[in-house]
């Protein structure tokens, strides 16, 4: 990886650890939406720029649901992919997390790429 990709990805981290700090039962998966979507701005990457992912569940592909148009909220047993993307100064990338939404709040089984 090139340190222009490094730093991105690096600022990728401190963006999703800083959404993921809302997970927990009953928070709205809009509001995490709308923060990847305000942490990112202008340098998120076009794959991701609306749709931060979703459940991970049996059925072949799963809807999206963490985007700022989608009502609803996290349950305590679900499991997501969260993801976005950034382009900075050439460099992009894209990668995710995976989260267990527990009683108390939230653990991550994959943090995604690592700086």
């Amino acid at each position: 990886m090139s340190s222009e990709a490094g730093l991105v990805v690096s600022g990728f981290n401190r963006e999703i650890s800083e959404a993921l700090r809302l997970v927990e039962p009953g928070a709205p998966y809009r509001a995490v939406a709308e923060c990847l979507a305000r942490a990112l701005g202008p340098r998120a990457h076009p794959l991701t720029r609306a749709d931060f992912g979703g459940a991970i569940g049996l059925a072949l592909e799963e809807p999206g649901c963490l985007n700022a148009a989608r009502d609803g909220s996290f349950a305590a047993g679900e499991v997501f992919s969260a993801r976005a993307g950034l382009r900075d100064d050439g460099a992009s990338a894209v990668v995710s997390a995976v989260v267990l939404i527990t009683d108390g709040g939230h653990e991550v089984f994959w943090p995604g790429a690592a700086a």
